[in-house]
């Protein structure tokens, strides 16, 4: 019973499908017959799941927060490695001219994702949560600066920090409620958000457990230096970034049961709309600010390397997009013949 109620919210899927090919909407419509095909759209699409409480979302938003700050960390490494490789410049001078580009880029992926989930996740039910949640980033930002030396300009780029924060917090909150509306009732929103959680819980982890090593250790940086470029060092830091992007991009699309690549990648560009607008943004700002002609080859290897993380990660969340639809369709098609619907599926390779 449980299958035949899956195989017809499959079906109606496809049928109320704008995007679906003619070819795919027939079949589905054949092998429906004079079946009613009633999604209920009472639990929004998450039944089991509509009960998720407050505290379970904050977590959530928080492994996901951190699941950022880590892919933050292994973009800024991988970048650093590029610079060295297309310039010869050290470690030294990549951190002395790649600007406030990076700074400001994760700041705004912080409060976009904050902004972006709290809203998806509360379909704007809570103005009072989202007033919490930008309060504490503020403050934390506050908390900071103030732990600068110079106290005075530190206080003034936390200011501006905060209102290009702000931004971000209320411009991915609007996509997230307009996101909401858009999709069907069926959409399983709270499920999206649990198992894109648990997906990146091992880098969160990791992170978190970073952040509260350097907070034991007194806030100091390693004095490390990497000199020279690595190809083992590249592929690690590689693959640590696929861990942390191409997964939860992969399960949100699993998540979505789309069978389109297309909508695939339109749900995942939405999703991770906060690392996309930090990332342009450190892009953008390191090309108008980072370039010297002095230098050009090195500061041009910088503002290149910028924009080819930019590229890298849109290509993972591209290729976790494409395998998410490829397995949707397998998994539907399985479904379809258990059930007995072969018509749905006649005409198929």
């Amino acid at each position: 019973m449980f299958r035949q109620r899956h195989i017809h919210r499959q079906l109606a899927e496809v049928v109320g499908d704008p995007l679906a090919d003619e070819a795919t909407w027939m079949r589905a419509c054949l092998a429906a017959g004079d079946k009613p095909l009633v999604i209920d759209r009472g639990g929004g699409g998450s039944s089991k799941l509509s009960g998720l409480m407050p505290a379970t979302r904050c977590l959530t938003t928080a492994a996901l927060g951190l699941n950022l700050l880590a892919s933050w960390g292994m973009i800024l490494l991988l970048c650093q490695q590029f610079v060295v490789l297309l310039s010869g410049a050290g470690e030294i001078w990549y951190r002395q001219t790649m600007g406030f580009g990076p700074g400001l880029g994760i700041i705004l992926s912080v409060y976009g994702l904050i902004g972006f989930w709290q809203r998806f996740l509360a379909q704007g039910e809570s103005k009072t949560r989202c007033a919490v949640w930008f309060g504490l980033l503020t403050v934390g930002l506050g908390m900071l600066a103030c732990g600068s030396t110079d106290i005075m300009p530190a206080l003034l780029a936390a200011t501006f920090a905060a209102a290009g924060g702000a931004a971000a917090f209320f411009t991915l909150a609007r996509l997230a409620s307009y996101t909401r509306k858009m999709l069907p009732d069926s959409f399983r929103a709270d499920r999206l958000a649990v198992t894109s959680g648990l997906a990146v819980f091992p880098m969160a982890a990791i992170m978190a457990l970073g952040i509260a090593s350097v907070a034991a250790a007194g806030g100091g940086h390693s004095s490390t230096v990497w000199y020279g470029f690595s190809l083992d060092r590249v592929l690690t830091i590689i693959s640590i970034l696929a861990i942390s992007t191409i997964i939860p991009s992969y399960v949100a699309a699993r998540v979505s049961r789309a069978q389109s690549w297309q909508s695939c990648l339109a749900l995942n560009t939405i999703v991770n709309s906060p690392i996309i607008l930090g990332l342009l943004a450190a892009s953008l700002t390191t090309t108008v600010t980072g370039f010297n002609f002095a230098n050009p080859v090195a500061t041009g290897a910088l503002v290149a390397s910028n924009w080819a993380m930019l590229a890298l990660v849109m290509a993972m969340i591209g290729s976790a997009s494409s395998l998410a639809a490829l397995r949707n369709t397998a998994v539907s098609k399985r479904l379809l013949k258990k059930a007995g619907y072969h018509q749905a599926i006649a005409g198929e390779g």
